[in-house]
């Protein structure tokens, strides 16, 4: 294509796409962040009220991809906050003073315990999407209707 060359575009297609009139939380494990950029930063490009909370696990404090961003997103539009935990602190030469282990039942609970009928978005490796749909189901108690899931294979 050259500048100027008219596209035909079709989308957004698929399964896995913001639901605009529910409270959110996003679960993310590794790349599986990718998805939860653009919904994100979205939500505060066009000043979307509605709540969204991530929570987002990566082994280091390094692999946190995009965090300075969701930081920022965070600090600007307060219906949107950005929660973080690594499972191998001492593999990082960055120290890190927050949240270590995986996302688990008692995490989301707290996070999603003021959001009246969140939806759930999880995306990541299949074992951690796998594990986390789990939780959510039980001890969590979430409807499987109430979830949505994308895993990434090949990492």
């Amino acid at each position: 294509m050259s500048p100027g060359d008219t596209a035909e575009v079709y989308g957004p297609l698929g399964h896995f796409l913001l639901d605009p009139a529910r409270p959110t939380v996003f679960l993310a494990g590794g790349i599986g962040i990718t998805p939860f950029r653009g919904m994100m930063k979205y939500a505060a490009d066009t000043g979307d009220p509605v709540e969204r909370r991530l929570l987002y696990s990566a082994r280091t404090p390094e692999e946190l991809v995009f965090r300075s961003e969701f930081d920022a997103l965070s600090r600007s539009s307060p219906q949107l906050r950005a929660l973080y935990t690594v499972t191998r602190p001492a593999d990082s030469s960055t120290a890190w003073a927050g949240r270590v282990g995986r996302i688990d039942a008692e995490w989301i609970r707290e996070v999603a315990k003021h959001l009246p009928n969140p939806r759930y978005y999880v995306a990541g490796l299949p074992e951690m999407v796998e594990e986390t749909v789990r939780l959510l189901e039980n001890p969590c108690g979430v409807p499987p209707g109430d979830v949505v899931f994308e895993m990434f294979r090949g990492y």
